[in-house]
């Protein structure tokens, strides 16, 4: 071969070496970054199915909660009357998806171990709390709905409001707040969005 074929064969060769290294390179670096969003949007999905499944189950909780303060005589941190707050649990309604392990799976990078701890304790208050709300049967046991009262008054913190009416405001505790802001960062809602 004369020494400009074997130049021209050698820069061909070489290139087609190049071109492919970079081709491959540039598909993978590609379906790197389409599988990051990919990531992101799922994570980002997630977390914001679980924010609103949680404000609106715990927004009911917290309007329970109103209810019953508003019409007993007796506030303490354990129910008092019964019957009242059986008549109360009849105006709402709470829906808590079955997928919320999934959920908190997905998201469990996002959380330290005691947010998950958190979390898994909150589904099972709102699980506790649905059974007082089951709207299909006429005589929830008494048991079930001490629990659940127990429950929703450690979701849910009261303040005493003198000289006004009512006397009183309910918001959610510290921890539920803190779980729901994380939350609603790891969904990137806005803040304007998710009035608590």
């Amino acid at each position: 071969l004369d020494t400009s074929e074997y130049k021209t064969a050698y820069i061909g060769g070489f290139g087609g070496l190049l071109g492919t290294f970079l081709a491959i390179t540039g598909s993978l670096w590609t379906q790197n970054r389409i599988d990051k969003v990919t990531a992101k949007k799922e994570v980002e999905q997630t977390a914001s199915i679980l924010y609103y499944e949680l404000l609106f189950a715990l927004r009911n909780v917290r309007l329970l909660l109103t209810h019953y303060w508003l019409e007993t005589d007796n506030r303490s941190s354990k129910l008092t009357d019964v019957a009242l707050f059986r008549r109360s649990t009849k105006f709402f309604q709470i829906s808590v998806s079955d997928d919320w392990k999934k959920y908190i799976a997905i998201l469990s990078d996002y959380y330290s171990n005691s947010e998950i701890e958190t979390l898994h304790e909150l589904y099972a208050s709102l699980a506790d709390i649905k059974l007082a709300l089951n709207p299909y049967v006429d005589n929830v046991p008494d048991e079930i709905l001490r629990k659940a009262y127990g429950r929703t008054r450690r979701l849910c913190k009261i303040s005493s409001v003198p000289n006004s009416a009512p006397d009183f405001t309910i918001n959610f505790s510290n921890e539920v707040n803190e779980i729901l802001e994380k939350t609603r960062k790891i969904a990137q809602i806005p803040q304007k969005e998710s009035k608590l």
